[in-house]
């Protein structure tokens, strides 16, 4: 993974804490304590998870769902501004 600064055109690879946080884990939250343990599992562990607050959301809409009318909008825009 990258992040590509489009003002300077450099690309910068992140730490793995950082996107364990960016997802909404504590820094470390992949981490394994094993011999047998390959390095890139943890972006595949990150890249794979869904965030909680994501998944919450979806969660609440399944419980409670709103009704769109023809041509409404695909959300709750009261919710999310």
């Amino acid at each position: 993974p990258a992040i590509w600064f489009r003002d300077t055109d450099e690309f910068v690879t992140p730490v793995i804490e950082l996107a364990e946080r960016v997802q909404g884990f504590p820094p470390g939250w992949t981490s394994v304590e094993s011999e047998d343990f390959k390095e890139n599992a943890r972006w595949l562990y990150v890249g794979n998870a869904v965030p909680v607050a994501v998944a919450e959301w979806v969660g609440k809409r399944l419980l409670a769902p709103v009704t769109v009318a023809d041509g409404g909008v695909p959300f709750d825009t009261a919710e999310h501004g």
